[in-house]
């Protein structure tokens, strides 16, 4: 094996089909990374060569992404540990910094190490030939290179330092808000963001999670602050944290932000306002919580992107679809009646949306209201026959009353008392 070591060279394609025949490759090039560090009776130059060939077949490895045992990778784990401790300022280390990454992101173990530490490391071999090779697997740990011509995770991590610090001001005096001019400035940077950032790091990620939870704690959740909602909600769609928060809560900061008529027009004239309802509107739709994603899409004027007509007739069918149902189960007249008006109710209110919304033209209230006549038809159908089971109920219970025997306690009548009393009299 170790003859073979030697002697890797580039990876060729006679290389590459040994590779994807092999039962466990990932083994097979471990094995084979045991010479990137030999004993120092080795030669510089054949060393360099070496050191190329096991980056390549790592990168090679990767490629075809095979499955890793557990076992393979606890092997990596304490190779790269090896490999790391290694490391010097040597006139070869770029090299040794790019293997280590290599082996790093084939056997998927950058979750061990911290992150700015291996942009560090990156950073060190983004350089003249080793550019491309940094680039790549910058893409492959989540890291830009500082060598590609458009560093993306350098404005996401400069935002949230200059957020971090400018809130910690705010929210070390009491009952303060932040002021609408600086929300500004911050949601135009983090449209900005939106722009150019098409991906934030996990790592980044994590810390922006930290700062959203701090900020929702600290806001004030009303009407007057929707200013710094609407940065609140730009900044957690900036940093893909949507889908990490609670939705309700985030729907009723919402509306906060729709019920403010400047911070609204101020929402739509950003190029990315969309955006930031849209999401929770989609989440909404998925709920079936239709009525509310409705209003949100009258609210915020995204009626071309959510056209609101598949939606109020969904909620329309649903609802007959549930009332049916509910009517079907419930077995009292009474019962089937009262059903049937609370389904109404749900009905009128949807009326009310369309006018309120000028939605007429997108979906007739004409088409809710022939469906509240079919309901009021079948309630007026059901009170009947409650009408008539209480007249029949009536009609038995006098019927028992004048059949039933006289109480011993009700008096005689008169006729019986004078009759008695002739019979007892005396003759004259």
């Amino acid at each position: 094996m170790e003859k073979d070591h030697s002697k890797i060279g580039f990876v060729g394609p006679k290389v590459s089909a040994i590779l994807e025949e092999s039962s466990d490759p990932a083994k097979l090039v471990l094995d084979a990374m045991q010479g990137f560090y030999p004993d120092k009776r080795e030669v510089h130059s054949d060393l360099r060569v070496r050191r190329r060939g096991c980056c390549d077949l790592l990168k090679e490895l990767k490629r075809i992404s095979p499955q890793i045992s557990p076992q393979v990778r606890q092997e990596a784990t304490k190779l790269a540990a090896d490999w790391k401790a290694k490391m010097t300022m040597a006139s070869d280390n770029d090299l040794r910094v790019l293997g280590f990454l290599r082996l790093v992101t084939t056997y998927d173990l950058a979750s061990i190490y911290d992150a700015k530490e291996l942009k560090s490391l990156l950073s060190t071999v983004s350089q003249g030939k080793q550019a491309g090779e940094a680039a790549d697997i910058g893409r492959a740990l989540g890291i830009a290179s500082p060598a590609s011509p458009q560093t993306l995770l350098e404005p996401a991590e400069l935002m949230l330092d200059w957020m971090q610090t400018e809130f910690s001001e705010y929210w070390t005096k009491a009952d303060v808000c932040l002021e609408a001019t600086s929300i500004k400035t911050c949601i135009f940077v983090l449209e900005k963001l939106m722009r150019e950032v098409p991906h934030v790091t996990p790592p980044l990620k994590e810390d922006a999670m930290k700062l959203a939870f701090q900020w929702k704690a600290k806001m004030r959740a009303d009407v007057e602050n929707a200013w710094e909602i609407l940065g609140f909600l730009h900044f957690i769609a900036a940093y893909e944290l949507v889908y990490t928060l609670d939705i309700d809560e985030i729907v009723k900061l919402l509306g906060m932000i729709s019920q403010n008529k400047e911070a609204l027009e101020f929402c739509q004239t950003l190029p990315y306002a969309d955006k930031i309802p849209g999401e929770f509107i989609h989440c909404l739709v998925e709920r079936k919580q239709l009525m509310e994603a409705i209003e949100f899409i009258c609210s915020f004027k995204l009626i071309k992107k959510f056209p609101p007509a598949p939606l109020l007739k969904e909620y329309v069918k649903e609802k007959m679809k549930c009332c049916r149902d509910d009517y079907t189960k419930e077995k009292i007249n009474d019962g089937k009646v009262k059903v049937v008006d609370l389904y109404v109710t749900d009905l009128r209110a949807v009326i009310n949306l369309i006018k309120d919304c000028n939605l007429e033209s997108e979906y007739p209230s004409s088409k809710v209201e022939m469906e509240i006549s079919e309901l009021e038809k079948v309630k007026e159908k059901w009170c009947k026959v409650q009408l008539n089971n209480v007249d029949k109920e009536q009609k038995k219970g006098t019927k028992r009353r004048s059949s039933t025997p006289r109480s011993k306690f009700e008096p005689r009548e008169q006729t019986s008392k004078s009759h008695r009393t002739v019979a007892t009299a005396p003759t004259p």
